[in-house]
């Protein structure tokens, strides 16, 4: 028990002791009707002295309603401790009050006896209501604890639910931060490539330029290889005009022409196997550039490639977050909703328990109205029975044995009277020895065993009674058409 409740249940306590205070006025004017009972001997002197105890109850049991009211969520320990400690302060005050009473009654009294009986009612009546109102505070008590588990369950509920929405939440965000460590990894695989390829070329551009340079070189060098073969075919020219004119030196010129011609043609075909070299690494440079050039367009292509996903991937995360705040904002709407719903689901029980409870008894003073009803129509069939039964005996003896009516009366008697099979036979309304335990309608055992006049008539009711036996109302409604059937005949006019 919290300390809170030590303060209340004094408080509680002293306005218990103020009330029975307030009544010492009604307990001196009862001082006359116990003295004059003194006096006479009574026993029921003491009886008397639990009126005030009864009327502080009711006080008790007022104060105990108003703050249940206020406050219906106060545990229920703290109100039996309440309970108990006014119960027993009330018990401390009333015998206090009986003996101040029986000792302060003077010897005559002046009262009458049917005041002090009046007391002794009011008494009895205040103990019932103090009865009344401990049984509706434990019904109240109850009802409050089975709100509260309900309440409870459906608060377990939504925090599962709540946990689960968070979990949910965890595992999207560790898949956003997977994915951006993914793609982090990616571009700066992208980027180191890249980077790699912009050092080739520019090592492929070092390459070629200096290949121009040695290209430059060579081609200087064979401007003047050609000047000079130009300047020797001169000299040749000339010494061919000098052979003419000397033919001894003409030999030795000859061979030294010769010699310097095998030389110039060697380096000639040098030279020109070299060109031809040149002009094969220049191919090859222009190949190596292309396909340089093909691969810078594939890597800016991937890189293009690579922040369209990487836009993507950011929208996909702005999505989801979007996507996670929002439910959060529905988990707390259905919150809010459900604390409503269960506040209206409270009061709709509340109005449908009085709607059934005057449904119950509308339906119990109508049972009662047909309860009566059917007693007096079953007096009213006993009275009735006796006299049907009557007149189609009457009318069955007033009947000529060949009429086939004889036979139907007597079905109609047997079913009114509840034959058995026994006696149905007997009465010649069933074959011997065909009565089954399922047959609705009995026939009477009779001393007279009386036989239909026409063998067809006796088989054909036999053969019906026998195969499906039918019922009081169905012979009863038969019998009236066919009687119905007759009247119409003989009053018809004939042609």
């Amino acid at each position: 028990m919290p300390e809170d409740s030590n303060p209340r249940n004094k408080r509680k306590n002293k306005g218990s002791v103020k009330n029975g205070e307030g009544n010492d006025k009604n307990i001196e004017e009862q001082q006359d009707v116990s003295a004059k009972l003194w006096g006479e001997g009574s026993p029921d002197l003491l009886n008397s002295s639990v009126v005030v105890p009864n009327s502080t109850e009711e006080t008790v049991t007022e104060k105990q309603k108003a703050p249940m009211s206020e406050d219906r969520s106060a545990s229920h320990d703290d109100l039996k401790n309440d309970y108990s400690d006014q119960l027993q302060a009330v018990s401390r005050y009333g015998e206090k009050e009986d003996f101040r009473r029986v000792t302060k009654t003077p010897p005559d009294a002046l009262q009458s006896k049917e005041r002090f009986d009046a007391l002794v009612r009011d008494r009895d009546s205040l103990r019932a209501e103090v009865t009344d109102m401990r049984r509706s505070l434990e019904e109240i008590q109850s009802k409050h604890r089975a709100d509260m588990e309900a309440l409870q369950h459906k608060l377990n509920d939504a925090e599962g639910k709540k946990e689960h929405a968070e979990s949910q939440f965890q595992k999207l965000l560790e898949r956003v931060n997977t994915i951006k460590s993914q793609l982090g990894e990616r571009l700066k695989e992208d980027a180191e490539e890249l980077a790699q390829a912009r050092l080739k070329i520019g090592e492929l551009e070092e390459q070629n330029s200096a290949l121009k340079e040695n290209f430059q070189l060579k081609c200087s060098e064979l401007t003047e290889l050609s000047e000079a073969n130009e300047h020797k075919s001169k000299e040749i020219s000339t010494l061919r005009d000098r052979m003419n004119l000397s033919q001894q030196n003409w030999l030795k010129e000859k061979e030294e022409l010769l010699e310097q011609q095998s030389y110039l043609q060697s380096e000639f075909e040098q030279a020109k196997e070299a060109m031809h070299n040149w002009e094969v690494l220049a191919m090859e440079e222009r190949s190596i550039r292309e396909t340089l050039g093909e691969k810078v367009v594939d890597l800016e292509e991937q890189l293009a490639s690579l922040k369209d996903a990487y836009e993507r991937t950011s929208d996909e995360r702005d999505s989801q977050l979007a996507a996670v705040d929002g439910l959060q904002r529905a988990l707390q709407e259905i919150q809010t909703a459900r604390r409503k719903e269960l506040r209206e689901l409270v009061e709709n029980s509340d109005a449908q328990l009085e709607e059934l409870k005057q449904a119950l008894h509308c339906a119990e003073k109508k049972a009662l109205d047909a309860d009566k009803a059917l007693r007096s129509a079953q007096k009213e069939l006993e009275r009735v029975r006796p006299h049907i039964v009557t007149n189609h005996f009457l009318h069955f003896l007033t009947l000529d044995r060949s009429d086939p009516k004889k036979f139907q009366i007597l079905q109609l008697i047997a079913a009114l009277l509840g034959w058995t099979d026994e006696q149905r036979e007997q009465a010649g309304l069933a074959r011997p020895g065909t009565s089954g335990t399922s047959n609705k309608l009995r026939v009477p055992s009779t001393p007279i065993h009386r036989t239909p006049s026409t063998p067809t008539l006796a088989t054909e009711f036999l053969d019906n009674g026998n195969s499906n036996k039918e019922s009081l109302a169905e012979l009863w409604s038969n019998f009236l058409e066919q009687e119905s059937q007759t009247a119409q005949e003989y009053t018809q006019p004939k042609p």
